[in-house]
């Protein structure tokens, strides 16, 4: 960031120190995002969006290995409304291949009932399984 501008800089809030625009006399701070101020009014509708664990891991992803599609996105606006999206498909298909592994290697109440040790230890290699192949094949492609 390079401005000749002078900033006070509080919990990564710029506010400016010469009130130049109505936007700034209105009392509008601005953010560091990248190499950029970018108003908080712009920020703050974004932010109020959950883009839970998925969405967050792809985010830093194409932060810091696919910077255009990372501009692209963030300059069209669909940065975070694409990230959620991610973030509710890759659970989708979590939930969806949990069950379906379950079936496979025979995964049932009963043997919860029968050997709980033996159910728990199953579940977290099907969980662990599944979540590095969303990892692999959606998150870090």
């Amino acid at each position: 960031m390079e401005t000749g501008k002078k900033y006070y800089l509080e919990d990564e809030i710029y506010t400016p120190l010469e009130k130049e625009s109505l936007f700034e006399k209105d009392g509008g701070t601005y953010s560091l995002v990248g190499d950029f101020l970018i108003p908080n009014e712009f920020l703050e509708e974004e932010q109020q969006i959950d883009i839970g664990k998925w969405g967050r891991m792809r985010l830093e992803y194409i932060k810091s290995n696919k910077k255009a599609l990372y501009s692209a996105l963030f300059l069209d606006g669909n940065l975070i409304p694409k990230m959620a999206e991610f973030n509710k498909s890759c659970e989708e298909i979590e939930e969806t291949m949990i069950e379906q592994l379950k079936k496979k290697r025979e995964i049932t109440e009963h043997l919860k009932k029968k050997d709980q040790m033996l159910w728990v230890q199953e579940m977290n290699n099907i969980k662990d399984t599944v979540e590095e192949i969303i990892r692999d094949e959606m998150v870090y492609r």
